[in-house]
């Protein structure tokens, strides 16, 4: 497993800088053709720990940071985290948001992949438990000592306790 940093449109490698830590976007492997998205934030000192910081599906990486609006600066967590040491990362978890506004189809994002995953026989939380699961394995790969604790709220909230009741590496 790796963890690709990547950059969109030329933006530059890092997107946020503080006097301790750094963001990147990056994106990571989860199944064959499938890649997981989201935001690492890696402390400039040797990581405490590391996180996986769930938002709800309504949030995006960027807001539960801080580096956009959206999101109530004590509901911030990732951020004090990575203000304390550890090495974070934020999954993009399926929006909530609607697809196509107005039409007589109207669906959310959430729905469509639903839809085709259902047959296939998969469903989209099984697909998000993945993307966990893998950051995992990337974090483990690292250092088999590192600790890693999965956190978050919402739709974020139930991934994280699927994929801890999934993976006894999970430490909190």
């Amino acid at each position: 497993v790796l963890m690709e940093k990547i950059s969109i449109n030329g933006d530059a490698e890092i997107i946020a800088e503080t006097a301790k830590y750094r963001v990147y976007q990056v994106r990571w492997p989860v199944l064959n053709r499938v890649w997981g998205e989201g935001l690492l934030i890696q402390p400039k000192t040797k990581p405490m720990a590391n996180l996986i910081a769930l938002p709800d599906a309504d949030q995006t990486p960027e807001q539960l940071m801080g580096l956009s609006p959206g999101v109530s600066l004590e509901s911030q967590f990732a951020s004090r985290l990575a203000e304390n040491g550890y090495q974070v990362l934020i999954p993009v978890l399926i929006s909530r948001s609607l697809i196509l506004k107005g039409k007589p189809a109207e669906q959310t994002y959430r729905e469509w992949i639903y839809r085709q995953a259902f047959h296939m026989g998969r469903h989209i939380i099984g697909y998000e438990v993945q993307k966990v699961l893998a950051a995992v394995d990337w974090f483990k790969r690292q250092s088999s000592e590192a600790r890693v604790g999965v956190a978050g709220y919402g739709e974020g909230g139930l991934i994280a306790f699927y994929a801890a009741a999934l993976d006894t590496r999970i430490d909190a």
